[in-house]
């Protein structure tokens, strides 16, 4: 064989040898290798239904690091679990339905701080320019939401126990092998009802009821379950119901609600209030077209319907309380003739002691 002929058959075999090594290692195992992580693998399991009462359609889920800095935030249609890996350290996770464009009545602001994160009502105008109530700036009141919060540690030991069952295995089956720690939290009504009682004599005069009361809190710090200190008006401006007392129909009691952020905080405690610090204010409408107002100073007489009664706890903060006013005074009004339609009718044949009728608003 010629030098020339010996040399092309090098450069071929040359050229086949990749092709060998190729065959040759695929007919053997791949090399065990080590994986590692410096972060933990965890699932935060969402319970609505025990306290909430019903499951939503979406969630904000945020964490932030100690030093009150947003490590990790997410929007996701499922609610009821989440998983994230986190590097050691201490996490404050906040967890709210919806989205932060999800609602009306409020806004969301410094969501990036565990400290300031906070929901506030929007303000709204009265209607009217009446005397009593021109130009009043009320809060609207806020939308059904539910909030959970909870404080965790991710510490080093968790990632020595984490990477014993990472170690040894392949990339691609890391996630079969992979065993979360589980963090649960249950979520609670952040919002706080307020309902108002007044006894009225001369009922059958009343064509339409609003009403007001000052000094409630314009929304709540998610990550720390408190009510803001700043706080506005809000209105009440029906339906409101009227109880009769007995068969005249003539006195009873009428009622309205409405949701709210409650007191401010330090206000839920009667100790720390004062009188004056809320108003109530109650206009009525006559079947004449005239206008009748009363106010009341409410501050000491404000209730919290607690188990514990006005010694609020932080539990207690996060479920539905409900605020009771109630008006001890009798309201009198003046019997009055007029084309204006009654909120009811004194004569109905078929009223049963108990009903109620409803007063609409202005």
């Amino acid at each position: 064989m010629s030098g020339n002929k010996r040399r092309g058959l090098c450069l071929r075999l040359l050229a086949l040898l990749p092709v060998f090594i190729a065959v040759i290692c695929a007919c053997e195992r791949r090399e065990l290798e080590v994986y590692s992580s410096d972060k933990v693998a965890i699932r935060i399991d969402v319970d609505w239904m025990t306290d909430y009462g019903y499951t939503p359609e979406g969630m904000t889920l945020m964490l932030c690091k100690d030093g009150d800095e947003v490590t990790y935030s997410t929007i996701t249609n499922d609610v009821h679990s989440h998983s994230v890996m986190l590097e050691p350290g201490t996490y404050y996770l906040t967890v709210f339905k919806n989205t932060t464009s999800e609602f009306y009545s409020m806004h969301f602001e410094d969501l990036n701080s565990h400290y300031a994160a906070a929901v506030r009502s929007y303000f709204k105008s009265s209607r009217y320019s009446r005397a009593w109530d021109g130009n009043i700036q009320y809060l609207m009141p806020p939308e059904d939401i539910g909030v959970a919060t909870d404080t965790f540690t991710i510490t080093p030991e968790m990632i020595e126990e984490q990477q014993k069952f990472l170690n040894w295995h392949w990339h691609d089956n890391l996630s079969e092998n992979l065993t979360e720690y589980v963090f649960p939290v249950v979520v609670e009504p952040l919002i706080t009802r307020l309902h108002v009682r007044c006894n009225v004599k001369g009922a059958t005069s009343i064509s339409a009821i609003e009403a007001s009361i000052t000094g409630f809190a314009d929304g709540c710090y998610l990550n720390r379950v408190i009510r803001t200190n700043e706080f506005g008006n809000l209105q009440l401006d029906g339906p409101w119901t009227f109880t009769p007392a007995d068969e005249t129909r003539t006195w009873g009691t009428i009622e309205n609600s409405i949701a709210t952020f409650g007191l401010p905080f330090g206000k839920e405690i009667k100790e720390n209030r004062d009188s004056a610090d809320n108003i109530f204010h109650i206009n009525f409408l006559l079947r004449n077209d005239s206008l009748m107002d009363r106010s009341f100073k409410v501050g000491k007489t404000l209730v919290y319907r607690t188990p514990s009664g006005d010694a609020l706890t932080l539990a207690e903060l996060l479920r539905h309380i409900e605020v009771e006013v109630y008006i001890p005074d009798t309201i009198y009004l003046p019997p009055v003739e007029g084309n204006s339609a009654s909120a009811f009718d004194a004569e109905v044949m078929d009223w049963q002691p108990g009903d109620t009728f409803v007063i609409g608003g202005f």
